[in-house]
């Protein structure tokens, strides 16, 4: 057994191995991410929120994405906007709402711009549209 204590691992379907562990570590060791927003950078992306609680994660995100416009508005008019002008969309709002106020705007997955939801207490972050090619990953 390997230091994971014989955790399956993904790649054999076997249990993982002190070598499989000491090649992870070598990799992890010598790994340099990506850019974190890539060609985000300059897409002013759109912030917006639905509620008090949802503008104070708002807040702390805009501070965190380069150029973001945090949008004071109803949600409606900014998922409008991010899609008239394919910015990026960081919605901290239900997913749902934000899905049934996109879907009139979704043309196709190369020109849709990246649509993200987040919750209200900032724990889980989805990327509803534009995921791998928009960009929404990254974010």
């Amino acid at each position: 057994m390997g230091r994971t204590g014989g955790l399956p691992s993904r790649r054999t379907g076997g249990n993982v191995t002190d070598a499989e562990d000491l090649r992870q570590d070598e990799w992890a060791a010598t790994y340099s991410p990506p850019s974190l927003f890539g060609p985000l950078v300059g897409l002013r992306p759109i912030v917006c929120w639905v509620t008090g609680r949802g503008r104070r994660i708002a807040r702390r995100i805009s501070e965190a994405l380069p150029d973001a416009e945090l949008w004071d508005g109803p949600l409606a008019d900014a998922v409008a906007a991010s899609f008239k002008t394919r910015r990026p969309l960081v919605a901290v709002a239900a997913i749902g709402a934000v899905a049934r106020l996109s879907a009139a705007w979704i043309e196709s997955k190369n020109d849709d711009p990246p649509v993200v939801c987040i919750d209200e207490s900032g724990s889980w972050v989805v990327p509803l549209l534009g995921g791998h090619q928009g960009g929404a990953n990254r974010i």
